[in-house]
């Protein structure tokens, strides 16, 4: 997204139809944004001001269809010293479809504070957590499992998810549901414009036949372009994105045009599919060509409207680079450096691995039964 430096704030990241704030934020202090959008102006104003109860209050103007409240709760006056993330989600309840695009987090760093990223680290297999588990151990049997347990003391806070937020809805299940795969998805419109976007809903449905999901969030005027050209032409392309080309795949998450290709941007190269017309991602080392097996569109149990569709992919050919095989003829985690999804902008990299091998029941079954005795 585009980034816009203003005097004592640090960064503004733009993101269609709502920004996200960063920068330094004291109680009293107020600010004006400029937006740049299709429903405003670089110079229509909103303005935010920090109150003294570490609440945060606003005044905001907008165009004549759009009006904005600020909503976001800070940290303690201590915690002030560092930037903050602020977000803003329109006051009109119709427009909370956009709300993915806000992001309901306050960080105590922001991305230029952050340390360098560690080039060294790398992934490895160890032993599991707790390698002399029994069957019917509890998990309190250990220190580590008490310490676990003992987060308990704090409570717990039930969501009503017919009735939360839908914003805020969002952002605690996308916080929760992690580390998440992300499908970098290749697709051709009808009317033949080349569409490359990551999809972090995603994994795989069936072995045999092999099929693949990928869920888009519709908009509130059009159906996701990688949905409607899967719907449209039948065939797309998903890469499995890795450290190297993280930001270029990043860049291809803005709300473009759909008659604006995100190729150019990334900088990344097509590689010529065999069976279908959208290209892979030459830089990525596992990609697979897929066709359409069904799109299911999720409707609202409440408004009716079409919320997500779910498309589920046939893969017909799966391209993998020679040097991130082992010697079983696997992918290799440690060479294919893959990224995946956390809550609001994190990404993840692959940390340690370890190996638990499924239980048979031929072989531990009598021990299973005599220990749960």
């Amino acid at each position: 997204m585009p980034e816009q430096h203003h005097e004592g704030l640090g960064i503004m990241r733009t993101a269609d139809p709502f920004d996200t704030f960063e920068g330094c934020c004291h109680p009293g202090d107020s600010y004006q944004f400029g937006r740049r959008d299709g429903m405003m102006s670089a110079a229509s104003p909103i303005g935010l001001i920090v109150d003294e109860s570490m609440g945060l209050g606003s005044r905001a103007c907008s165009g004549a269809e759009n009006r904005y409240v600020a909503s976001a709760k800070l940290p303690q006056p201590e915690a002030f010293h560092g930037p903050k993330f602020l977000y803003l989600e329109p006051e009109d309840p119709s427009h909370e479809h956009h709300l993915k695009r806000s992001l309901n987090f306050l960080s105590s760093m922001s991305s230029h504070e952050l340390p360098h990223f560690d080039e060294q680290a790398t992934f490895k297999h160890t032993a599991p957590p707790n390698s002399a588990w029994t069957y019917g151990q509890r998990v309190d049997a250990t220190v580590e499992g008490k310490e676990w347990l003992s987060g308990e003391r704090d409570g717990w806070k039930v969501v009503d998810a017919g009735s939360e937020n839908p914003m805020k809805l969002y952002a605690l299940m996308i916080s929760g549901i992690v580390p998440r795969p992300i499908a970098f998805v290749s697709t051709v419109s009808a009317t033949g414009i080349e569409n490359l976007a990551p999809f972090s809903w995603f994994n795989q449905v069936s072995a045999n036949p092999p099929v693949i999901s990928i869920s888009c969030t519709n908009g509130p005027t059009r159906i996701k372009d990688t949905a409607n050209n899967i719907k449209a032409t039948k065939g797309f392309t998903v890469s499995i994105i890795s450290e190297a080309f993280v930001e270029n795949s990043n860049v291809c998450s803005i709300d473009a045009p759909e008659e604006v290709s995100e190729w150019p941007a990334s900088g990344l190269t097509k590689k010529s599919s065999i069976h279908v017309k959208p290209a892979c991602v030459k830089e990525s080392a596992f990609s697979m060509e897929c066709e359409l097996f069904k799109a299911i569109d999720v409707v609202h149990p409440t408004t009716g409207q079409t919320a997500t569709t779910l498309i589920l992919g046939l893969v017909k050919y799966v391209h993998v680079r020679k040097d991130v095989f082992t010697e079983n003829g696997t992918v290799d985690p440690a060479r294919l450096k893959p990224v995946s999804r956390l809550g609001d902008t994190t990404y993840s990299r692959l940390g340690d691995g370890f190996r638990l091998a499924r239980p048979s029941w031929s072989q531990e079954g009598e021990k299973l039964q005599e220990a749960t005795k």
